[in-house]
């Protein structure tokens, strides 16, 4: 019984092994996406000012008020 518990725990370990190297492979991958990511959000940032955005988009005057619809017909 002895040399069959040595050989799983050989068996074991080497999973275990194997199985923190994938981990710290993921682990190293998204340290770098994430770093990648932060150059790119960066970079974006200092290329696009908010005015140039708000030309995209219809951004309301803060005076304005919304437009409310008058009801139709009566009221139930």
């Amino acid at each position: 019984m002895g040399k069959a518990l040595t050989s799983a725990s050989v068996a074991w370990a080497k999973q275990v092994g194997t199985l923190l190297d994938a981990c710290a492979h993921i682990s190293n991958h998204l340290d770098y996406t994430k770093a990648t990511k932060k150059k790119d959000d960066e970079w974006v940032g200092a290329q696009v000012s908010v005015s140039k955005i708000s030309d995209y988009y219809d951004v309301p005057n803060e005076n304005a008020r919304p437009a409310v619809p008058k009801p139709q017909g009566p009221i139930m």
